[in-house]
């Protein structure tokens, strides 16, 4: 019997065809990857990373991709903050607000429209002296909380927060009252005015000062002799 095996090209490369399909798998399972921030956009939502592997033949490109992050929690990704890349089967520039309508099924690859970015610990970035039983927040410009409320036009805004940064501590509620700390002062206030000011010379209280149902400016204290001392006056 004649072998015609070797004058079929299918079975003649069929190990390279094997191969060939099991590239093409790994390339359509997408590259979960080391990589590092290059750029951050305008609104801290998306992240334009470098891979952190050795470039081969085919160098892999620059690449802009969302962050793996919840609306709820801001994180102040920096450049040259280092993390991975997360592979989801189908385009999510749908659902990050790249753009309208729903995902198709439809294998992307390894092009962007699949990647996200998600930041991983790194013993030199993180403090020298960490307490591990604590949550710690930190941002080079400071943290900020703040409850989030729906007004009636739909717009969000804030009625509580407290904002910390490297110079002051911030509470304020809403547009009625708010607390200020710096290293000089303390300071309370109640809509735009100053009501109790600590520093250095002192306490300074504006307005009226109620101290147990008794109101300071007009208190009086009984005489001896008969009657009252009058009010308090000032020196």
């Amino acid at each position: 019997m004649t072998d015609y095996s070797r004058k079929l090209l299918f079975q003649q490369n069929l190990a390279g065809i094997i191969d060939n399909q099991i590239a093409s798998a790994k390339q359509g399972a997408g590259y979960e990857l080391p990589c590092i921030v290059k750029e951050i956009s305008a609104d801290g939502l998306f992240v334009t990373v470098d891979f952190a592997v050795a470039q081969g033949q085919f160098p892999l490109p620059t690449i802009k991709i969302p962050i793996a992050e919840s609306e709820y929690v801001r994180l102040p990704i920096q450049v040259g903050t280092v993390g991975v890349t997360k592979k989801i089967d189908v385009n999510i520039q749908n659902i990050s607000g790249q753009a309208d309508g729903v995902a198709g099924y439809t294998n992307y690859g390894n092009l962007d429209a699949v990647l996200c970015f998600v930041p991983i610990t790194n013993s030199k970035l993180f403090p020298t002296t960490p307490d591990k039983n604590a949550l710690w927040l930190y941002g080079p410009s400071g943290v900020k909380i703040q409850d989030l409320q729906i007004d009636e036009s739909g717009n969000q805004v804030s009625h509580a927060s407290i904002n910390l940064t490297t110079s002051s501590i911030v509470m304020e509620f809403g547009s009625l009252a708010s607390i200020a700390m710096t290293e000089a002062s303390i300071v309370i206030s109640y809509g735009t005015d100053a009501i109790i000011t600590l520093n250095s010379d002192g306490v300074q209280i504006t307005g009226t000062t109620n101290i147990g149902g008794i109101t300071w400016d007009t208190h009086v204290h009984p005489d001896p002799q008969g009657g009252n001392t009058g009010a308090p006056v000032n020196p």
